[in-house]
């Protein structure tokens, strides 16, 4: 289900990706108030606004969403990354806010330039231009005012693709910006992930463990089910081996 750029995966709603428009987060929190209000919002993976900590996982325990057994800080590792998220996104975004302001500054130091350069270059060619008029005898004539005319606005196109071109590398700034914002995200999120299967995995094996150690069989490298499995393999191939 899409509406308006908000997607909804397996009944969860989607927080919009780093970079979308105001517009798309807009309708993305105007669902989440309709979801309250119809207590569907209780399945929403990521934090909802004005969340805590406490209610976030309090809600991912309600809605069986997180298994503290299995991982503990699951809720708090997710919370965390998504706090970090926005607080790395508000602070890029603030920067390429400060940077768009002295782009515009710029360019309009430089139009007050290139106007200055304009009016120079226009009143050094009025004599070769008169010069040129008189010797094809049309200087009292409209032809000069014509010539002085194509001049100036020669010289004013010119500017205003010098100021166009700044423009456009102004925009390709920014686009660049917004598109290190959305791979920071991105970054911060895999980041998150990995903490999430590493720590998951890293309880499992203690779980493990210390179900080993009960049944007399002791894991002291603390070693994850794969690495224990290659290492009983490995074994039972030696055992194999010499009975051969």
């Amino acid at each position: 289900m899409a509406t308006s750029g908000v997607t909804e995966s397996g009944g969860v709603l989607q927080m919009p990706k780093p970079g979308s428009s105001p517009e798309e987060f807009a309708e993305y929190y105007r669902r989440i108030g309709e979801l309250n209000q119809m207590g569907d919002a209780g399945q929403q993976r990521t934090p909802l606004p004005g969340e805590t900590l406490q209610q976030y996982q309090q809600r991912l325990s309600d809605t069986q969403q997180t298994n503290y057994a299995l991982n503990p800080t699951e809720a708090a590792d997710a919370y965390k990354i998504w706090q970090l998220q926005n607080e790395t996104e508000g602070k890029s975004r603030g920067i390429l806010g400060e940077q768009d302001a002295l782009q515009k500054t710029r360019l309009n130091d430089l139009a007050a330039l290139l106007a200055q350069q304009q009016d120079t270059a226009f009143n050094r060619n009025i004599p070769g231009i008169a010069e040129t008029a008189q010797g094809q005898g049309f200087l009292e004539t409209s032809g000069f005012g014509n010539a002085l005319a194509r001049n100036y606005t020669d010289l004013q196109e010119d500017t205003s693709f010098q100021l166009a071109r700044q423009g456009l590398s102004d925009r390709d700034l920014q686009i660049q910006g917004l598109g290190n914002i959305g791979a920071q995200s991105n970054e911060l999120g895999v980041a998150g992930l990995e903490r999430t299967f590493s720590t998951g995995d890293l309880t499992r094996s203690e779980n493990l463990s210390r179900e080993l150690g009960r049944m007399g069989i002791v894991n002291p490298r603390q070693e994850t089910d794969s690495e224990k499995f290659a290492n009983y393999a490995g074994g039972i191939g030696a055992v194999v081996g010499a009975g051969k």
